[in-house]
């Protein structure tokens, strides 16, 4: 007996893994508690280490464990050193080697999990960051990358940008969108992690939903991923991710589909009006599709609109740019860039309707209701043919022109205690008295599909 006990204790020693992580590197690793713990050897560098874990698949978590120094044993789990707390699936350490990173399996099973070592910054992340919601409509959804990536170098653009650079190969990215009411318990488990977000169940993309994926310039926003994401269920709430690259998490954004009788169609991948990514009230051209890109606008609204930001930035070029500064914070750059957002969204009324829950909800949308034979607040769109509801653009959209041009301009916006909101969404994003960023919302949508005023 007491040979037995002896043998019981030294095997798991000699039969413990271990594996010695180079600087930088990503592995892939799996402990169950037939093999537990897994050791890993950290070696020294010059500069501080940052270590990521990210946890790919298993019902139980495993912990894990940081020592100082190397080390071939097991000092069993009370003994292992600072624990390394997962959230989400996701854990990031930093500190300097040599150490030891010990991996104890979880209650039953295995687990699977990535560690990433690097002197720069963590390999694996979740950012928080959303991606950004362009519209909705009943049965599509419209979504843009968060991060900004390089744009082309320029001054003045063209009033039609369709000639611009090609845009950059973007990295490899997997969008990830749930219906919420039906999320599986295991998202929590993995919503900070890239490799096990991916596998969670329910993700909409993976049932054939059709999806468009393009890379459109979104003006000074950079170019960007767009996803046209179609055949979703008309009232719904979603819930969407992004991973970048495989290793850094993107979100979560909440949106809520249309009702089944919204008829409006999304407007998109339009290059002189990039920041147009909405419903509008204009009927689709027989045999375009589902959404209104540039080839099925009629030139009764792109002509007008193009001849007004060529004789705007005609005029704008005659004062002094490129040579004196009319203003210590505002360029000509900016000024077109204002202009060209304001012009585009008066052009293109968003359309919308009212919430179901409008009642309790404490900031009502500046919304103005139109019958199916009303035409719009542009001259070049005709009556959409269906009662419809426009989200007002911001204020802030006008005046944000005032202050970006020359005074030489004369640009005049209506008074917020005059008559602004007769036309504009007014006090959301700064207060009625002018205080930037004091509005009630202080913001023109938020990560939850709520949207206040059309804004860029």
């Amino acid at each position: 007996m007491r040979i037995f006990a002896i043998w019981v204790i030294l095997a798991p020693l000699g039969c413990l893994s271990q594996t010695t992580l180079s600087i930088p590197s990503v592995n892939s690793q799996l402990v169950s508690s037939a093999q537990s713990p897994r050791i890993f050897n950290i070696p020294s560098s010059p500069s501080p280490l940052n270590l990521s874990i990210a946890l790919c698949s298993g019902t139980h978590s495993p912990r894990f464990f940081i020592s100082n120094g190397t080390t071939t044993n097991d000092p069993g789990i009370e003994n292992a050193g600072e624990e390394i707390f997962l959230y989400g699936g996701l854990s990031n350490w930093r500190g300097a080697g040599p150490t030891t990173l010990f991996a104890y399996s979880g209650d039953i099973g295995s687990q699977s999990f990535q560690i990433g070592l690097t002197t720069d910054t963590p390999i694996f992340q979740n950012t928080s960051i959303p991606p950004l919601l362009g519209d909705t409509t009943a049965t599509q959804a419209l979504i843009f990358l968060p991060t900004n990536p390089t744009y082309p170098n320029y001054t003045l653009l063209p009033a039609n940008v369709s000639t611009m650079a090609s845009p950059p190969t973007p990295p490899p990215q997997t969008l990830l969108v749930f219906q919420t009411s039906n999320i599986s318990s295991s998202l929590l488990q993995f919503n900070h992690s890239a490799c096990g977000i991916t596998h969670v169940p329910g993700n909409v993309v993976s049932f054939g939903n059709p999806l468009t994926t393009t890379t459109v310039l979104r003006d000074v926003d950079g170019w960007r991923t767009q996803w046209v994401l179609e055949d979703l269920t008309p009232s719904t709430n979603y819930t969407v991710y992004v991973v970048e690259n495989a290793t850094v998490v993107n979100g979560p954004l909440y949106f809520l589909t249309k009702s089944a009788s919204f008829s409006c169609p999304l407007a998109h991948s339009i290059p002189f009006c990039p920041a147009v990514a909405y419903a509008v009230p204009i009927p689709l051209p027989q045999g375009s599709g589902t959404s209104l890109i540039l080839d099925s606008l009629s030139s009764n609204i792109t002509d007008p609109l193009l001849s007004s930001m060529s004789n705007f930035t005609q005029s704008l070029l005659t004062m002094a740019c490129g040579r004196d500064i009319y203003s210590p914070l505002q360029t000509c750059a900016d000024c077109q860039y204002a202009y060209r957002a304001w012009l585009c969204a008066v052009s293109f009324p968003r359309c919308t309707e009212p919430a179901a829950a409008a009642a309790q909800s404490p900031v009502q949308p500046a919304l103005r209701a139109y019958g199916a034979n009303n035409t719009t607040r542009s001259p070049n769109i005709g009556p959409f043919g269906q009662d419809f509801s426009e989200l007002l653009p911001c204020i802030e959209t006008c005046q944000a022109v005032t202050r970006s041009c020359p005074s030489l301009l004369q640009w005049v916006c209506p008074l917020n205690a005059v008559n602004a909101d007769a036309g504009y969404g007014v006090g959301y994003i700064d207060s009625v008295d002018g205080y930037q960023g004091g509005g009630i919302t202080g913001a023109a949508q938020d990560r939850f599909g709520n949207v206040w005023c059309n804004s860029p």
